[in-house]
């Protein structure tokens, strides 16, 4: 995972060459060994940092006679590109990821996209056109982000590459976006001026227009498929997918671990696949305080059940815990991830899991994060697959069947089936009725003035719960928060549940296979049966992550925290500092509150207070050499 960077076009400062440099230094804890080339009109640079055998053997930038390209490149399918080149002998051995994608671009140009499956992000300049193309892989595992200033255009992995060349102002409607949950796949960074390439998008800039494309998945028709062959390829994809991602180099293999179908499945196909004496699952527990998970009926400590699957595959176990107070993980953080910590709910337990594996020699974490909308997708949501297409009586059919379940309800049942359907203030009221989550206008903590200034959301909402799961999945957008593991743990984490090709098959399937009779995910039951053991398949009850967050928000804590970041400019710009205040004195709420209400309270204050220490902390002269 290397970082790069690179300026196009007119360049007065100084040369091209050592603008470069200058945001190759600012990008320096991302990757050691800096390298950089020159065209007539560009300089490009990378950070390299080896993660996979064929690294040492990298030689970006990569150039010839046309093009020029730099990229941020794990392939999942070399053998596959490789055939598809023509190319035999053991020459391709000694080819990096790099040189087989610009082998690719120089056959294919834009189109080897589609022929290219890992997680990536990198830059091609073609002299002949005078184009500069910014890509990155559908689900965003790699970071990518640009500006443009005068007659040049500048990108980088990291908002850093490019703050070496631009002041550093923040983006007061891109902060406003984040706390009041209204980002819409918003291209602003939290930096002025400072743009990022989406998940899946193909930016094409030249000197009159920037042109957009993005990645499109290509499901197919499997209606009439029969399930044992819809089970042979649902396993045959996935073991594709994690044998993809545990190639690396010779070091343990860490997994995360908890009781869901998803994590479980990826270390049980790792045990399989691999050597289950180089497996080391971890497992977060809560420290203390339950009171929220058993409110929401889940399963508030996942280490019993782990504990019990990793005895089961073989494979050693470490279970990991933490009690620091959750202010606490705001420290620190902005250095690596230049963006403000996305879940403060689950942050403590997840880099205590990344810091015991690299403690344990290990330098790839393999996660299961989207399993949920592509491996084991399926639940009561699949009802209004039936509504979209028109079959009432198969849906009135399933509906029944759910119905039968004890923990369903009919009230859920309508809200699943015709949610999609329903403009967000509706939905936003019924869902303050049923579960007490309010409104996001009522709960946010942007000043109304601010929050006025806000792109409105886009009116056209998913046809769709399968372009419902696909938007979720593009938004999910990991890229910095990689990099920025990498940076601060030396962990490179992967997700085999985000493999564009599983994610194509899954789409694909008909919802009979994703909810039947009652059943959720039939399809993933089956086709994870081989491996998953059954008190897992069996579970309906889903597990709850930092389920004691409750009692580790420490008031004391995140009053000083409030005190250090209210006399900021841009804070105080932004957040309504007397609500803030309030709720951080009034906390925790009353008795009476409901999980929900409670959950959403605890998120706003937390993620104010973890934008206010983003934005003090990227002001500091330290802040990655500034």
């Amino acid at each position: 995972m290397s970082a790069i960077a690179g300026l196009v076009g007119d360049f007065p400062d100084q040369t091209r060459e050592m603008g470069c440099q200058r945001s190759l230094d600012a990008l320096g804890i991302y990757g050691s060994r800096k390298f950089i080339r020159t065209t007539t009109d560009a300089a490009f640079g990378v950070n390299l940092y080896e993660l996979v055998p064929e690294d040492r053997f990298d030689a970006q930038p990569y150039v010839n006679d046309r093009f020029i390209l730099v990229a941020d490149i794990r392939l999942d399918n070399r053998a596959e590109l490789i055939a598809a080149l023509g190319v035999r002998g053991r020459e391709t051995e000694r080819w990096s990821d790099a040189c087989l994608l610009f082998r690719a671009w120089c056959r294919w140009q834009d189109q080897c996209i589609d022929r290219i499956t890992g997680d990536y992000a990198f830059a091609v300049h073609d002299s002949h056109t005078r184009t500069l193309h910014l890509v990155r892989d559908p689900i965003g595992q790699r970071p990518l982000f640009y500006a443009q200033r005068g007659g040049a255009v500048f990108f980088a992995s990291m908002p850093s590459g490019i703050l070496s060349h631009i002041p550093l102002t923040h983006d007061h409607i891109r902060i406003a976006q984040r706390l009041a949950a209204r980002e819409n796949e918003s291209s602003r960074s939290y930096f002025a001026g400072i743009r990022r390439v989406l998940s899946g998008e193909i930016l094409k800039i030249s000197k009159t227009e920037v042109t957009r494309g993005r990645w499109r998945a290509r499901p197919r028709d499997l209606t009439s498929a029969p399930t044992d062959e819809l089970v042979a390829e649902l396993r045959e994809t996935f073991d594709l997918a994690v044998a993809a991602r545990m190639r690396r180099l010779e070091r343990p293999l860490a997994t995360h671990l908890s009781s869901g179908y998803d994590s479980t499945a990826v270390t049980a196909t790792a045990a399989i696949l691999g050597d289950i004496q180089d497996i080391v699952a971890f497992t977060s527990a809560p420290g203390s305080g339950l009171a929220t998970a058993a409110m929401w009926k889940r399963i508030s400590d996942e280490s019993p059940i782990a504990a019990r699957t990793a005895q089961h595959l073989g494979i050693r176990h470490e279970i990991v815990r933490t009690t620091e107070p959750l202010v606490e993980s705001l420290r620190n953080h902005t250095r690596f991830f230049q963006e403000p910590v996305r879940n403060v709910l689950n942050t403590s337990w997840y880099s205590e899991i990344e810091r015991r594996a690299s403690e344990c020699g290990a330098q790839t974490l393999l996660t299961g994060e989207l399993g949920n909308l592509s491996l084991s997708a399926g639940g009561l949501g699949e009802l209004s697959e039936w509504i979209h297409r028109g079959d009432l009586r198969g849906w009135l059919r399933e509906a029944r069947a759910a119905a039968r379940c004890q923990d369903v309800s009919w009230r859920g049942i309508l809200m699943s089936s015709f949610g999609l359907s329903m403009p967000d203030w509706l939905k936003e009221q019924l869902t303050k009725a049923f579960i007490g989550q309010p409104p996001w206008a009522e709960a946010c903590l942007v000043r109304p003035e601010i929050r006025q200034q806000l792109p409105k959301l886009a009116s056209e909402k998913p046809r769709s719960r399968r372009l419902e799961r696909l938007d979720i999945m593009r938004g999910f957008d990991p890229g910095v928060f990689r990099k920025g593991s990498l940076a601060k743990f030396g962990i490179d984490q992967r997700d085999p549940t985000a493999d564009s090709r599983l994610i194509e098959f899954t789409l694909s399937l008909p919802p009979e296979q994703l909810l039947h009779n009652g059943i959720y995910k039939p399809l993933a039951r089956a086709a994870l049966a081989d491996r998953v053991p059954a008190f897992v398949l069996d579970l309906r009850m889903r597990g709850y992550q930092g389920a004691d967050w409750v009692s580790r928000i420490d008031k004391a804590s995140a009053l000083a925290t409030y005190e250090q970041i209210r006399g900021d400019p841009t804070v105080g710009e932004v957040i309504d500092l007397p609500r803030l205040q309030q709720s951080i004195l009034n906390w925790p709420p009353s008795a009476t509150a409901g999980a929900s209400q409670l959950e959403s309270l605890g998120r706003h204050v937390t993620n104010a207070l973890a934008m206010g220490v983003f934005v003090r902390e990227s002001r500091n002269p330290n802040f990655m050499g500034r």
